[in-house]
């Protein structure tokens, strides 16, 4: 079982209970704290945003110089944990 604070939230909070039920558009307001349709808050992401996303983290990793000090075992510790 995960204990990080995202996961507890999550599960704390009735979202697991409603993602359960099929309702997977429920997610917890940042601002309230509670249970909200996603759909009604006007907050969805396509899939699309989300690929742009990583398509220019990528960019910008391949055109940044290589660093001396950045190996590739201390990165995949820092991105991976």
């Amino acid at each position: 079982m995960d204990s990080s604070p995202r996961f507890r939230i999550w599960a704390d909070s009735g979202i697991q209970a409603k993602h359960a039920d099929g309702q997977h558009l429920f997610g917890v307001d940042g601002d309230t704290g509670k249970v909200t349709d996603m759909k009604e808050y006007g907050l969805l992401e396509s899939a699309s945003v989300k690929i742009q996303t990583l398509k220019t983290a990528i960019e910008v990793c391949l055109t940044l110089p290589p660093s001396p000090s950045a190996d590739i075992v201390s990165l995949r510790h820092y991105c991976c944990g």
